[in-house]
């Protein structure tokens, strides 16, 4: 009896220390999400060089989900008190072969004078496009310009049906952006500035 209480003991212990490894503290970003029900976001951002983004298990939710000529358009942003301008918004443009069928996206960097300008509407099928702009240090000469371009990265989507009746994609990515060197034509991307991970989930619609 002594030597099957131990071992109960033991694999409760080990159940116990499973569940907590589980039960990693939610964001409280994540959590003021879940609270208004946003579905259209993305889950437990983390960026290797908090001096561009400080991301620590952040979620960020959409300002712009919609169809973009022959592209999806997602705009991420943090929300703000009184609705003001956010420091900061994460740009995204894909085009899907099928919103019908789990697909594998890669980053595309577009040239030349594309490279600064924030629409990506000839991204290539199959692969997304995108930039970061910091708003609170944009001139107004340069604030229809973008501050880091996505030069190479991915983004995993499973295709499943949504509530509304389109569909909802999902799945992890990965985005790595970089500076641009605007000294000279044609403009060029330096080397990678931050990578960013977490999990995107939008509703979209064929």
């Amino acid at each position: 009896m002594t030597m099957k209480l131990a071992t109960l003991v033991l694999v409760l212990s080990f159940i116990g220390c499973s569940d907590d490894k589980n039960n990693e503290p939610v964001h409280v970003t994540c959590d003021e999400l879940d609270s208004r029900g946003v579905t259209n976001r993305i889950n437990g951002l983390v960026s290797d060089n908090s001096d561009i983004l400080d991301l620590d298990g952040h979620c960020l939710e959409t300002s712009i989900n919609t169809l973009s000529g022959d592209a999806w358009l997602a705009r991420f942003e943090p929300k703000t008190e009184l609705d003001e301008t956010a420091n900061y918004h994460i740009e995204v443009y894909f085009k899907l072969e099928s919103t019908r069928s789990d697909t594998f996206l890669k980053g595309h960097e577009p040239r030349g004078d594309a490279l600064i300008s924030p629409q990506c509407p000839d991204v290539p099928l199959d692969y997304f496009c995108g930039h970061i702009d910091q708003n609170e240090t944009d001139s107004e000469s340069d604030e229809d310009n973008v501050d880091y371009r996505i030069v190479s990265g991915s983004i995993d989507l499973t295709v499943d049906e949504s509530a509304s009746g389109g569909r909802t994609v999902k799945g992890p990515l990965e985005w790595a952006f970089a500076t641009i060197d605007r000294s000279e034509r044609p403009f060029e991307t330096h080397g990678v500035s931050v990578i960013v991970t977490g999990e995107l989930q939008l509703d979209i619609t064929d």
